[in-house]
């Protein structure tokens, strides 16, 4: 696997720290199915992380923020188009 084809999503803490996790890419790696789980991950107010050897549960409670890279090439249904963000 390239690392191009890696994805990653980076966590931000209520507490200040920060974590990284790179993810592979969604089977079809279609938009409808990235904001399927999107959806499903708010209904569940818990993120949950699963690697080879163990799973990590994120309450949202502890959360400040998400980000996804790369953004999906189509876009989400229900998500406000931003042009750029400035200071």
């Amino acid at each position: 696997m390239n690392i191009e084809e890696l994805r990653y999503l980076k966590v931000r803490f209520t507490n200040g720290q920060e974590r990284s996790f790179a993810f592979v890419p969604l089977e079809g790696g279609q938009s409808a199915t990235v904001y399927s789980r999107l959806e499903k991950l708010m209904q569940n107010r818990c993120l949950i992380l699963q690697e080879k050897d163990h799973v990590v549960f994120l309450p949202f409670e502890n959360i400040e923020s998400i980000e996804v890279h790369p953004s999906p090439t189509a876009s989400i249904p229900t998500a406000l188009q931003v042009m750029r963000e400035f200071p």
